[in-house]
């Protein structure tokens, strides 16, 4: 009988042939309400021409600083508020900085704000041409101190351009 029982036994296992390889289970889609962050979708891309020709610009230094402390107001109060609010008023100060680099191409501290600024809109794109051109202009010996001022603020505030840090630490030459 227990020979009986140990060739069936053997029989049995012989049926079987090596086990099958398990095959990938796909992710799950996070549940809505989750607190799992969904990484941030950058835009590479950046349309807007920096450079224009600077023999035809008439330099306003008073009034880009004008429209440079308007951005900044409307990025604080922006920081502060929630909804569409928050986006009507950092677009707002957007086109203040953009107003305040066409009244003072060589605004040093228009060009970092506005960078920051398309940062938190994450246009990585026109953040870093904005960054290679501050790093530009601290090459220029009339606003050299202020630009590699603007740089040192880079550096020195690594809450900026989180999610492409390096990249940002290279356009301003870091």
């Amino acid at each position: 009988m227990r020979v009986a029982l140990s060739l069936v036994a053997l029989a049995g296992c012989a049926m079987y042939g090596p086990p099958e390889h398990l095959h990938k289970v796909e992710p799950r889609p996070v549940p809505p309400g989750s607190d799992v962050a969904a990484p941030l979708a950058y835009v590479d891309d950046c349309a807007t021409d920096f450079h224009r020709d600077a023999r035809v610009v008439r330099v306003l230094p008073r009034m880009a600083e004008a429209l440079v402390q308007t951005g900044n107001a409307s990025r604080d109060v922006a920081v502060k508020s929630t909804g569409s609010k928050q986006v009507e008023l950092t677009v707002s100060s957007i086109h203040d900085y953009a107003d305040a680099l066409r009244a003072d191409p060589y605004n040093a501290s228009a060009t970092l704000e506005l960078a920051v600024a398309y940062d938190r809109v994450l246009r990585k794109g026109c953040a870093l041409a904005m960054l290679r051109r501050l790093a530009t202009l601290a090459t220029n010996p009339k606003v050299a101190p202020d630009a590699s001022d603007r740089v040192a603020d880079v550096v020195d505030n690594p809450q900026w351009f989180r999610g492409y840090r390096k990249d940002a630490l290279a356009a301003v030459d870091h």
